[in-house]
């Protein structure tokens, strides 16, 4: 198998991130920080999670691999790990938000500051993107607590990943909170 290149999961990544973004225009304040009894987390809280979570916990994972600290050379991945990245997404199971990221989500405190945060969010996710394909570091891994060890470019195709997944969550919050849903074109995106 050839080697990714995150340019290309970044490229595949944009109408994902695209979709998070627009759909920050059909959220009120109110809704946007809405608590429903079942979900643990709000639709900002989700937000921040998908957003300052990644670039604490994932980003940082990255810069270790490229740095080449705190990881193995040529470590191995779980079986789950393995099936992840041969398929290119996570398993359609039940969500349990949070349960294994040290990132514990806080409210958002408004939506134009959440698509703020977008923006800033897609530029790191680029330059990053640029930094992994020009590193060419391929055989340095650090831990994911599900996946065992990654490479700098397979933990930035979870990042991908993990927005695709949590759509369906966000589609749950959605039926919830909101009057209508755009149902046709997130569930194309979540491609389950």
């Amino acid at each position: 198998m050839s080697q990714l290149k995150a340019e290309k999961i970044y490229q595949d990544f944009v109408p994902v991130a695209k979709y998070w973004l627009k759909e920050l225009e059909y959220y009120g304040q109110n809704q946007f920080k809405r608590k429903i009894g079942q979900y643990p987390w709000t639709i900002g809280q989700l937000y921040d999670y998908l957003l300052n979570g990644v670039m604490e916990y994932h980003f940082e994972a990255i810069r270790c691999c490229l740095q080449r600290t705190q990881g193995h050379v040529a470590g191995k991945k779980t079986l789950k790990g393995k099936a992840v990245m041969f398929m290119g997404k996570y398993f359609p199971t039940k969500m349990k938000p949070g349960h294994y990221s040290p990132y514990q989500p806080q409210q958002m405190e408004s939506v134009e500051k959440t698509k703020d945060l977008m923006f800033r969010f897609l530029k790191e996710m680029h330059k990053l993107a640029k930094e992994i394909d020009a590193a060419g570091v391929v055989d340095y891994t650090y831990t994911h607590p599900k996946f065992g060890d990654l490479t700098a470019v397979e933990w930035y195709r979870v990042i991908e990943m993990e927005f695709k997944y949590f759509l369906r969550y966000k589609k749950k919050l959605d039926l919830e909170i909101r009057s209508f849903t755009k149902v046709d074109e997130q569930d194309e995106l979540i491609d389950v």
